[in-house]
């Protein structure tokens, strides 16, 4: 079995519904985060690789980079807040979830799951998805 990995950094800033930390749930707050993606296969492609790097991110890098400035917040806060940050946002995702790290790794791991349903022998095995320097959350099935 071949495993590769593919990484990307996002710049982003969150609002969470609830949290241990108030910081977090009472502030919108930003961090340097890093989405890896790894992907494996039984078998090597024609050019003796589990898929080109440039070719994973022609498919991939644009669903990662939704994430790239964006401010995310979970569509529970106030109807009312959530219209201001929309007047003043041009990159703003509303989540149904609390937008955490375990969450943002699942929802990846979903929807590039999907768009590689195509691909027989190649396929993701886990979303790792770094909050900060010192933490991070894989979702995998």
């Amino acid at each position: 079995m071949y495993t590769i990995r593919k990484k990307y950094r996002v710049e982003y800033a969150h609002q969470l519904n609830h949290a241990y930390s108030k910081a977090c749930s009472d502030t919108i707050h930003g961090h340097s985060g890093i989405v890896e993606l790894f992907f494996e296969s039984r078998e090597l492609d024609g050019d003796e690789m589990v898929m080109d790097f440039g070719k994973i991110s022609a498919m991939l890098k644009s669903v990662v980079m939704e994430y790239d400035h964006a401010l995310i917040v979970p569509n529970s806060l106030s109807s009312d807040y959530i219209e201001c940050l929309k007047k003043y946002n041009k990159k703003l995702i509303i989540t149904d979830y609390n937008p955490t790290a375990e969450k943002f790794a699942q929802s990846l791991f979903k929807i590039i799951t999907e768009i590689l349903s195509d691909y027989n022998d190649f396929r993701l095995t886990k979303v790792r998805f770094h909050e900060t320097e010192s933490g991070y959350a894989e979702y995998s099935e």
